[in-house]
């Protein structure tokens, strides 16, 4: 097992022909599906992303050919979590300490939005791995937004705080 949008090190044997690949689908899914896949010839062990959701997946060498799977594995990919902790009120365009845990995958970020506003929306972002407190720059216009920790796979959302921005 691993964690939902993690990246996993996958030792592998094969024909090693060209384009062949190393790939996660999910479980019972068509030969020729995949969600994330490396090349063989990228070395090994192959480094796999895996996908953003929770569930029951295989990891399969596939020949490039006619994506026979010569080889599959069956893999538990479990919940990741985080966590936010800010302001409960701010003043419009201040920046505010943003206290975060969560997975730190590369690209992951903090952001802003309205609420209600779909979870690729921000008004403004910084990346996780610039470290905790992130320094958010909230939005010019007074109003109740939220705080969001988001993946940057497929942008979910792994924790929301709402926060009231203020006039002043």
């Amino acid at each position: 097992s691993a964690a939902a949008g993690s990246t996993v090190a996958v030792t592998w044997t094969g024909p090693d022909y060209a384009n062949d690949y190393i790939a996660v689908a999910e479980a019972g899914a068509k030969d020729s599906a995949y969600i994330n896949y490396v090349r063989t010839r990228d070395g090994m062990p192959a480094e796999l992303l895996l996908p953003p959701q929770a569930g029951t997946y295989e990891i399969r060498y596939g020949a490039s050919q006619d994506h026979t799977v010569l080889a599959r594995q069956s893999i538990e990919v479990t919940e990741v979590g985080a966590s936010l902790s800010a302001p409960a009120t701010a003043v419009a365009g201040s920046t505010v300490a943003v206290a975060w845990t969560g997975p730190d995958y590369a690209n992951d970020y903090i952001s802003v939005a309205q609420i209600g506003a779909k979870d690729t929306d921000y008004i403004n972002y910084v990346r996780a791995r610039d470290g905790t407190p992130a320094k958010l720059l909230l939005p010019p216009r007074a109003g109740s937004y939220e705080i969001r920790y988001v993946a940057s796979q497929d942008h979910t959302v792994l924790a929301r705080q709402s926060i009231t921005v203020t006039a002043d």
